[in-house]
């Protein structure tokens, strides 16, 4: 559908179709509104650490926070060379104590209020990529120093 992304019909269209229903067409839209010279704002996305590297314990949740942090760098950088004001930021939380997660054993968990308070703070300071724990933080840093021959030989545990 990449040939139809520019052309206001087609998302009309496609907005039709999916009305109220959660979808990832509220992640997509944004795109065809930086055809708009006058468009101003922020879009701010809930993405994950775990789109940072394959995790084996969830790899589809893993692709598909990996497919939206890429979607908002290509639309920062589309905004940036269209020269419109629209600021991006990519939230990446960790494991945030909510019904997903209860009963389960995961490490470094948040609070939904701190969480909460972390990525608004983000969002005020108009931060691009916004890890939301500092703890995360380091985490993340050490991830991106293993080399993938490594990585993939790490033994990971599901549910």
């Amino acid at each position: 559908c990449d040939q139809f992304t520019s052309q206001p019909e087609y998302w009309q269209a496609v907005e039709d179709t999916v009305g109220d229903a959660p979808s990832a067409l509220r992640l997509i839209l944004p795109e065809a509104k930086l055809n708009d010279p006058d468009v101003d704002g922020h879009i701010a996305a809930i993405t994950s650490i775990a789109g940072t590297q394959g995790l084996g314990a969830a790899p589809a949740y893993s692709a598909t926070k990996k497919y939206q942090s890429t979607y908002l760098t290509a639309l920062a950088q589309l905004a940036r060379v269209r020269r419109r004001s629209v600021r991006i930021t990519d939230i990446r939380p960790g494991f945030v104590r909510t019904a997903l997660i209860e009963g389960g054993r995961y490490p470094l968990q948040m609070n939904v209020e701190y969480a909460a308070r972390r990525a608004c703070r983000a969002i005020e300071r108009r931060r691009r990529i916004a890890v939301v724990d500092w703890r995360y933080a380091i985490l993340v840093a050490c991830w991106r120093l293993i080399p993938r021959c490594l990585w993939e030989r790490i033994p990971v545990y599901g549910k």
